[in-house]
């Protein structure tokens, strides 16, 4: 086993992930619990893009090491790689429990459920993560854009206007915002809303 990891961690040393593969696989098929091997070979794995196996090793790792944030992390990695977005949010869902205000934990959470169209769970996440850091601007432009899907109309007006403070050219929000002031019957708001948009469109 120490030759066969020692190798494995040479190569890794040396970045060749590729060559690493062979021996850090042998290594773990003769110690199936040995953590550096497990954390190794995943690297290895992960580097060469071969995100199934990397899963499958991290999961064992994750067994063995369940307070480690670091294999969880890229275990979601990999999972969204694999476009297995339950599994992505299931890894972070733990991580989350061990850093519970790691800001790019909670934003990936919130992206996560977007993707799934979990439309509420994704909004509060967003808004928790806005609770600790108001001035994240790509979370804030999110939730601008979300909260026309549940017509939540005075949201998507006051979130919109924040985003558009900071962004004044994003056409996506200030169309959202022209059709939300639209609803809510402000059409002489909305009338410069669409203004603003006619003169943002390309010529």
């Amino acid at each position: 086993f120490s030759a066969l990891y020692g190798l494995g961690h040479a190569w890794m040393r040396l970045g060749k992930p590729a060559e690493a593969l062979s021996p850090l696989g042998r290594a773990v098929r003769v110690s199936p619990d040995d953590e550096a091997a497990l954390d190794q070979l995943a690297l290895a794995q992960q580097q060469e893009k071969r995100f199934a196996e990397a899963r499958d090793t991290l999961l064992r790792l994750t067994k063995l090491r369940p307070l480690d944030e670091g294999p969880l992390r890229r275990l979601a990695t990999c999972r969204l790689a694999l476009g297995e977005n339950e599994g992505e949010l299931d890894a972070l869902a733990t991580l989350a429990r061990l850093v519970p205000d790691d800001l790019d934990v909670l934003e990936s959470i919130a992206r996560g459920q977007l993707r799934m169209d979990r439309l509420e769970d994704s909004v509060a996440s967003y808004e928790r993560l806005l609770g600790l850091e108001p001035e994240r601007l790509e979370a804030r432009r999110a939730v601008a854009l979300t909260y026309p899907r549940l017509q939540r109309h005075d949201d998507t007006i006051r979130s919109s206007k924040s985003v558009l403070r900071a962004r004044p050219d994003d056409q996506d929000v200030l169309l959202e915002l022209a059709r939300a002031l639209l609803q809510k019957g402000k059409a002489a708001e909305a009338a410069e809303a669409a203004a603003e948009l006619v003169r943002l469109a390309p010529k």
